[in-house]
C-alpha cells in the first residue's frame, strides 16, 4: 500500500528501507522520489531483483559485507556505540494503526521498552530452556514487548515461522513454552479442532463427544474459583490421555506453559473451549503509549476481566471512567505531534481512551 508507506516513511524521516522481497522492493522504487530523506532501500530476498540496477538498491548481504569492511578499519566500533547508549535514549517510533485518523509514532525509550518486557516475564517466568515463537509483525510493539526483549532478558529461544503461510505448521514443530495469539488465531484453532472432528472417524468422534463435557466441567469449576473434586479430576486424566493431549500437539500447544490472547475481544465459546482441553488460556491488556497493563495471574482466570496490573503499574480512573496508566513503561511522545502528546499524558498519566472498571 505505497500511500500508507509514504506516509510513515515521510513523516519518520527515514533514510533507509529494509524490506523482504520484490514485492516490498517495487512499492518503495514507486514512491522514492517523494521521499527526500530515503538513502538506500535494503533488500532480504534477492528473488526477481538480478536486472534491478536503481541505485538506491542494496542487498542485506551487500550490507553485511560493507560492515565487515568498514570492522578492519574501525575495531569494537559496534561495541562502543553500544557503551555509549543510555536508557533513556529513544528506541523505536513505533506507529499506530490509524483507525481513528492517520497513523502517530509513539515513541518509546529503551528504558521504557525493557521495563515494559520485565513486567511481562515477571508474570510469565521463562529461562534459557523456554521455547518462544514470534508471529508479530516486526514493525509492531507486540514483538519488542513479547517476543524480541523476553528472548534478550531470559535467554528463552526466539524462534520464527519459515513463512507466513507455515506458522500453524512450524508453531506445532516448536511446541513453544509461551503462546501468544489475537482473538482471531485462537478462534482459527477452534475451528480447526470442529473441523477436525467433524471429519474424523465415528470413534474419533466418540471420544471427542464424551470427553469434552468433562474437560468443560473442570474448566467452568476452576472460573468459578473452586477446585474439581477426584471424580472430576480423575475423569479429566483420562481425557486428557485420549484426546487433550493429542489434540494440544497437534495445535502446537503440547508445551504451553502460558497461553496468551490480547488486543481485542474473544469469544467466551473460543475461551472456555482452549481451557476445557487443558490449556489454562489468559487474557492480557497492553497498548504502544502505556506498555504491558495488566493480564491475569496462573489461577486468577475471570473472563470478564484482563486481570491485575502489571509489576510497578499504577493505574486509576477519571470521573469519566477512562483509564490513566502511570509507569516506566509509558511511551515519550508522538513524534512531531506536541500537542497530542500533551492531551496524551498529563502529569505522568497515560490517558489510554479506553473505559474500563476496576
Amino acid at each position: 500500500i505505497p500511500s500508507e508507506v509514504k506516509y510513515i516513511a515521510t513523516h519518520s524521516g527515514a533514510k533507509f528501507a529494509i524490506v523482504n522481497d520484490q514485492e516490498q522492493t517495487d512499492k518503495f522504487l514507486e514512491i522514492k522520489d517523494e521521499l527526500p530523506s530515503l538513502k538506500k532501500v535494503i533488500y532480504w530476498d534477492p528473488k526477481g531483483l538480478k536486472n534491478y540496477d536503481d541505485t538506491i538498491l542494496i542487498s542485506f548481504a551487500e550490507v553485511v559485507e560493507l560492515g565487515r569492511e568498514y570492522e578492519k578499519t574501525h575495531p569494537n566500533l559496534f561495541e562502543k556505540n553500544v557503551e555509549k547508549g543510555k536508557g533513556d535514549d529513544n528506541a523505536f517510533i513505533y506507529y499506530t494503526s490509524g483507525t481513528t485518523g492517520l497513523p502517530k509514532g509513539a515513541v518509546l525509550t529503551h528504558k521504557a521498552l525493557i521495563n515494559t518486557a520485565q513486567g511481562f516475564v515477571i508474570r510469565y517466568p521463562l529461562d534459557e530452556n523456554d521455547d518462544l515463537v514470534s508471529n508479530f509483525p516486526p514493525a509492531w510493539v507486540g514483538d519488542s514487548f513479547f517476543a524480541t526483549i523476553p528472548h534478550l532478558l531470559t535467554g528463552a529461544r526466539l524462534n520464527f515461522s519459515e513463512e507466513t503461510e507455515t506458522i500453524a505448521e512450524d508453531t506445532r514443530e516448536v511446541g513453544p513454552d509461551f503462546v501468544i495469539y489475537g482473538p482471531r488465531q485462537w478462534e482459527s484453532l477452534v475451528s480447526e479442532i470442529q473441523v477436525k472432528m467433524t471429519d474424523a472417524n465415528p470413534v474419533k468422534r466418540f471420544f471427542y463427544k464424551l470427553f469434552m463435557p468433562v474437560g468443560y466441567k473442570v474448566a467452568d469449576t476452576s472460573f468459578e474459583g473452586k477446585a474439581p473434586n477426584l471424580f472430576w479430576r480423575s475423569f479429566h486424566g483420562i481425557a486428557h490421555a485420549f484426546l487433550f493431549r493429542p489434540l494440544k500437539d497437534k495445535l502446537g500447544l503440547g508445551k504451553a506453559r502460558f497461553a496468551v490472547t490480547g488486543s481485542s475481544v474473544l469469544s467466551l465459546d473460543t475461551f472456555r473451549l482452549i481451557h476445557a482441553i487443558g490449556v489454562e488460556l489468559r487474557q492480557s491488556y497492553a497498548s504502544t503509549e502505556a506498555g504491558f497493563i495488566s493480564s491475569h495471574g496462573k489461577g486468577e482466570i475471570d473472563f470478564q476481566s484482563v486481570g491485575r496490573p502489571a509489576s510497578d503499574v499504577e493505574v486509576r480512573l477519571t470521573d469519566e471512567g477512562e483509564l490513566l496508566v502511570r509507569s516506566e513503561c509509558v511511551f515519550t511522545e508522538y513524534y512531531k505531534d506536541p500537542m497530542k502528546t500533551a492531551t496524551a499524558v498529563v502529569n505522568g498519566w497515560c490517558h489510554t481512551g479506553d473505559a474500563v472498571h476496576i
